[in-house]
């Protein structure tokens, strides 16, 4: 199955693979494109053999957050018009960290503005070393306010995020990682390709289940006081413990098989776009 458009949707088996698509508008998210990418994830979360979603994009530049441009183009847009555009970008946001299932990013293009947020929303970021990452809103007289809550803490110190957007300067890969944005980089295309289907090939490992309980608790502790965190974060590790398909796993296990949830990894086609 495959949905195009701004965002591309493919099922590859047990992965699905959403492509950004915009790559002469340096792969901008409309508001059209913000709604498509969010039904495109529903769709995926809804799907009972995806196990993990791969996000990718077509271009030099991977993501350079919402196309002012669109918002703009018919002079300047109503409060209401930009705070729709900003709270369906947050909600995107929202549904990526807090998802039931693995989201991972490949970066193969700079990132700038809103597009460090999504990525930085999502679980595990693999990236090419060549890539830059810029915060450059106050430039344009903005600020970079909607990715803050995806970004500092759950990514990077909040040190970091101030001189992120107060230089604009960008960063590159390996300071990127150094603070904690991505997580692996790689030197070239093949390597980012070996690296992602050792990653995949580990989560579909992992239990369905227990990695929505996991995230569902991130999502949780980002939210609630701790008061609140601890008593849900115990009651979810009881009933994990008590479920039946995590009881049958252990004595699997035990016995030198494979849980019931193991699947093979066998991607139809790349997972990294040719450049």
């Amino acid at each position: 199955m495959e949905l195009t458009g701004a965002t591309g949707l493919r099922i590859d088996g047990a992965l699905a693979v959403i492509t950004l698509s915009r790559p002469e508008q340096r792969n901008t998210l409309t508001y059209e494109s913000i709604v498509l990418f969010r039904d495109q994830l529903l769709e995926a979360f809804s799907r009972a053999e995806v196990r993990a979603v791969l996000i990718r994009a077509v271009g030099k530049t991977f993501c350079a957050g919402m196309d002012l441009a669109e918002l703009t183009a018919r002079g300047a847009p109503s409060r209401r018009e930009f705070l729709d555009a900003v709270e369906e970008f947050n909600a995107l946001l929202a549904l990526i960290s807090s998802g039931p299932k693995p989201i991972v990013a490949a970066v193969t293009g700079d990132l700038f503005a809103g597009g460090v947020g999504l990525v930085g929303a999502c679980d595990l970021v693999y990236s090419l070393e060549s890539i830059g990452v810029q915060l450059g809103e106050l430039v344009f007289g903005l600020i970079p306010a909607n990715i803050a809550n995806v970004l500092v803490d759950r990514r990077i110190p909040l040190s970091r995020f101030r001189r992120l957007a107060l230089t604009a300067e960008p960063v590159s890969a390996a300071e990127a990682r150094e603070m904690g944005l991505f997580d692996e980089i790689y030197d070239d295309r093949r390597l980012l390709e070996k690296g992602l289907r050792r990653r995949f090939k580990q989560l579909f490992r992992l239990s369905p289940e227990a990695i929505r309980r996991f995230k569902a608790l991130l999502a949780l502790r980002g939210a609630a006081p701790p008061a609140a965190f601890l008593p849900a974060a115990g009651a979810a590790l009881v009933d994990l413990a008590a479920d039946p398909a995590t009881i049958e796993a252990i004595e699997a296990i035990g016995n030198g098989e494979p849980p019931a949830w193991f699947e093979k990894f066998r991607p139809a086609a790349p997972l990294v776009l040719e450049e």
